[in-house]
This record gives structure tokens, C-alpha cells and sequence, in this order.
């Protein structure tokens, strides 16, 4: 299935999959407002992958988007491209989900006021600007984010990053506090 048309510009909301049109709220937000992100990365692996961080993204009533390499897979139009050629945001929580953080990446996320990353290589250089470095498959926590949200409204995004960071004593995971928002 296709999930984005590289040349477009356009945000593309919805997602075909086993033949049905799913809307993601995530897909059709303005990145730039919103208080929640999460971004996708290669270390997704799979569509599968891709469409289980939308649905967190959506119940979490964030924005995705993602690093050259979930453009380069279809994952995310090129307008939802975080980076030196692409967006460059500063949420109240950005959630990089196997992203390895190259410069080319972190230039556009850097400035968030929370960071919390999930890679399997405890050296990927995402971690040095995160504030909480979770050392796991991004496919696994995602599995245990969404476990823990049947039924789960947030009323705002105080209680999204609350919700974050209970989930986050289920992983192997690292605070960084050398960190500085500048």
C-alpha cells in the first residue's frame, strides 16, 4: 500500500490498508502548533510499524512526522519532514520513535522542551539531546504504549507527557540532564 507521494507537498490524512481508507488526525495538524510530535525513523522498519506510531499519535491527539528515511520509505509527505530541509519545530513534547538523530535531523527538533527517544543502539546520537533515552525496539514500546491506553481520553497535553513518562519505567531507559533547551 502507498502511504505518501514523495513529489507532494500536499499532507496526505489518510492511510490505505487492507482495503479500507483510515483517517489519522495526526496526518492533517499543523506540526508547527502542536504541543505533542512524535517522529518516525527508520528504525520503524515496517508499515506496520509506521501505522501503530500513527495510532499512538492520534490517541495522544499529537502530529506526526518523520526523518528523511520515513520519506524515503513513504511513511510521510516531504511537507512533514523534520530537519535542515524541512520543518523545524519546537513542541512541548517530541517523541523520536527509531530515529537515529542525525544533524540533518535534530536541527529541526532540538529546541523541543521535552525529548524522550526510543532506539535499539544505545550509542545512536538522538540520544545525546534527549531528555529521556529509551534503549528498546521502537515496535516494543509501541506495543506497551498502546496496551496501556484502552479508553484513555487526555485533557491536554499536561496529561499526555504525565502518560509518557509513566509508561517510561517499562523500558530500559536513561535520563539525560545535561540537556539545554536554548
Amino acid at each position: 500500500w502507498k502511504l505518501a507521494d514523495r513529489s507532494s507537498s500536499t499532507v496526505i490524512p489518510t492511510v490505505q490498508s487492507a482495503g479500507l481508507t483510515v483517517f489519522h488526525p495526526s496526518l492533517a495538524g499543523n506540526p508547527h502548533t502542536a504541543a505533542v510530535v512524535l517522529a518516525a525513523g527508520r528504525g520503524l522498519k515496517t508499515t506496520a510499524c509506521f501505522e501503530k506510531m500513527l495510532t499512538l499519535a492520534d490517541a495522544l491527539q499529537g502530529q506526526a512526522v518523520g526523518t528523511r528515511g520515513a520519506v524515503d520509505m513513504g511513511w510521510i509527505p516531504a511537507s512533514r519532514e523534520v530537519g535542515l530541509s524541512g520543518l523545524r519545530l519546537a513542541p512541548r513534547l517530541y517523541f523520536a520513535l527509531g530515529v537515529s538523530g542525525a544533524n540533518f535531523h535534530t536541527i529541526g527538533m532540538y529546541r523541543s522542551k521535552l525529548i524522550v527517544a526510543v532506539n535499539i543502539e544505545e550509542n545512536a546520537r538522538i540520544f545525546h539531546i534527549a531528555d529521556y533515552c529509551i534503549y528498546a525496539e521502537a515496535e516494543t514500546v509501541l506495543d506497551g504504549f498502546l496496551a496501556a491506553l484502552p479508553d484513555r481520553v487526555f485533557q491536554g497535553e499536561g496529561e499526555t507527557e504525565a502518560f509518557i513518562l509513566a509508561q517510561l519505567k517499562a523500558y530500559p531507559f536513561r535520563y539525560n540532564p545535561v540537556r539545554k533547551n536554548e
